[in-house]
């Protein structure tokens, strides 16, 4: 019971046993507004250990501790497979390549609060520009990437993610109805499939990217690569078929141009 305050009446032994319990009743009070509180799913009280005997102070710090540790693992699980579930809405279905690279890139520049990205895709040998999210201007403006040319050409080369913060001034801007700024940081993120380079995500930030941010970018990558050659093979498909008709009429036409002339 911490609803009580026991009268202290003299200096001897007992008044000091009744200021000691006093002040027992105090902490004790303090204690449970902030388990309360840490039960809310607050985790920002600052806990008062009164000394190295403080038992229940030492491990309510323990509790909060343990606890604010397991709610932040458990944000960035959701805040991961949310992602993934989203972008995987983004790539369902049959899907040219312009539009599903589009989709990927506006969905991803926004989840991962980027100022700036743009998609390339690997074809004969270059990577294209395909998709891009507020993407005004590159140093050099070629919309075409070579294999090692650029840190989009090196990342397809490595095969490997490179993030880069010393950001030239004419590299690339972002585009807004403000006007125009450069972001700080760039990551360049090469998606494969098969153990083959399909593209490159570049992304823009002001901030630092996080272990999170490449965590996201780690289980998505496989995903994209899948997607985006599934989208080359049908359209490469859809080529042949055409050109198989073509090559059809074509035959057809011969056939009745060969009927024509051997009835003449």
């Amino acid at each position: 019971e911490i609803n009580l305050t026991v009268p202290v009446n003299s200096k001897d032994e007992i008044g000091e046993l009744a200021a000691s319990f006093n002040k027992l009743i105090t902490v004790s009070k303090e204690y449970v507004v902030i388990a309360d509180t840490i039960a809310n799913g607050d985790y920002t009280p600052v806990i008062n250990v009164r000394s190295e005997s403080d038992m229940l102070g030492n491990a309510l710090i323990n509790m909060k501790d343990n606890l604010l540790r397991l709610s932040k693992e458990n944000e960035t699980r959701t805040w991961l497979m949310t992602g993934n579930s989203e972008m995987n809405d983004i790539m369902r279905g049959e899907k040219e390549v312009h539009e599903l690279a589009q989709g990927i890139i506006s969905k991803l520049s926004s989840y991962l609060d980027a100022q700036v990205g743009a998609i390339y895709v690997a074809e004969n040998g270059h990577l294209d520009l395909s998709g891009s999210y507020a993407f005004q201007q590159r140093k050099g403006n070629s919309n075409r990437v070579q294999q090692g040319q650029g840190l989009v050409g090196q990342a397809a080369l490595e095969k490997k993610p490179i993030v880069f913060s010393n950001i030239p001034e004419d590299y690339v801007q972002v585009s807004s109805a403000l006007g125009s700024s450069k972001p700080n940081n760039i990551i360049v993120y090469p998606f494969l499939f098969d153990g083959n380079v399909r593209g490159v995500i570049e992304l823009g930030t002001v901030r630092e990217f996080s272990r999170i941010d490449m965590q996201l970018l780690e289980v998505l990558s496989n995903n994209i690569g899948i997607a985006f050659n599934s989208a080359q093979s049908r359209a490469k498909l859809k080529e042949l078929l055409e050109e198989t008709q073509r090559q059809a009429e074509e035959l057809e036409a011969q056939q009745e141009e060969l009927r024509q002339i051997n009835e003449e």
